[in-house]
């Protein structure tokens, strides 16, 4: 899949008014043409909304901060895919459950505290979780990063997302 960058980048400036499905196969899209920004943004306006989709933007923003070898990023992504790990479980919804703790095992080990009372191996709690999107909610712009996570291209990748 190709998509010219301009595009992309209006896309990426444009997503009021979007449909939870609309911002949704944009996580999918940032992630197929190796555009992370993308699917950061489309993930944390679907943050925005109310269940019963959080656990697929949680998994969205988890994956496009993954890439990054910032460890603050590094721990938001984590953060990020265990709360849509266990959102995902309490849903029902094993496909994004299964994705997210294959994205979980491909992040390189934490080296970054961990939060007060959590455990890499435990569900996060209730509070956990509500931290986890506030934080995210909070942090609408993608972060600069250097490195290949937020390069813009135009390779063909395969989504990962349910």
């Amino acid at each position: 899949m190709c998509a010219p960058d301009g595009f992309v980048s209006q896309v990426e400036k444009n997503l009021n008014g979007a449909s939870m499905a609309q911002l949704h196969a944009l996580c999918h899209a940032g992630l197929a043409i190796g555009r992370p920004t993308l699917t950061y943004i489309a993930a944390g306006r679907g943050l925005g909304h109310p269940e019963p989709d959080l656990h697929r933007f949680l998994l969205a923003r988890g994956k496009s901060l993954a890439g990054s070898p910032s460890p603050p990023h590094q721990t938001r992504a984590r953060n990020c895919l265990r709360a849509a790990r266990e959102l995902a479980e309490r849903a029902r919804d094993t496909q994004a459950a299964g994705h997210a703790s294959a994205a979980l095992d491909a992040l390189p080990a934490w080296t970054e505290p961990l939060p007060p009372g959590a455990s890499p191996n435990r569900s996060p709690s209730q509070a956990q979780i509500e931290l986890t999107l506030e934080i995210e909610r909070h942090h609408p712009r993608p972060p600069c990063l250097a490195g290949q996570a937020f390069v813009h291209t135009t390779a063909v990748a395969q989504p990962a997302l349910p």
